[in-house]
């Protein structure tokens, strides 16, 4: 068998990705983000939730009625700000500018999706107003 008369097998026109899933598979809320690169040169990115700490304890004085005051006492006194790591993922540079662009579509579609609405909301006010 020749392999000159051999045919390179067409390219396929499209690709299919299935997506899956495990059983505990949740997403979290983040309200930030912490990271940098790494000592291998890659793209850390870690999630947290900041929020308030939680004191130990609270005492309250009690008012003749027997309901709480407004005086308290917490334990401890000074309470830092919390940032709860939800998770994190770290890239290589190319997966970072590929995450990087694929945000600003998303954000700029957003933004487009925001914009719409306020002036939907806008003129239902002043359709309002004008009735």
């Amino acid at each position: 068998m020749s392999s000159g008369n051999a045919r390179p097998k067409p390219r396929p026109k499209t690709v299919k990705f299935k997506y899956i899933f495990p059983d505990d598979y949740n997403p979290v809320y983040a309200n930030g983000t912490y990271g940098g690169v790494t000592s291998k040169k890659e793209i850390a990115l870690n999630f947290f939730t900041e929020r308030q700490a939680i004191p130990r304890t609270e005492e309250y004085e009690l008012n003749p009625n027997l309901t709480l005051s407004d005086t308290k006492i917490t334990e401890p006194k000074d309470l830092p700000i919390i940032r709860y790591i939800t998770g994190g993922v770290i890239f290589n540079t190319r997966e970072a500018k590929a995450l990087h662009a694929w945000l600003a579509r998303v954000i700029a579609e957003a933004d487009r999706l925001l914009a719409e609405e306020a002036r939907v909301e806008a003129a239902q006010k002043e359709d309002s107003t004008d009735g």
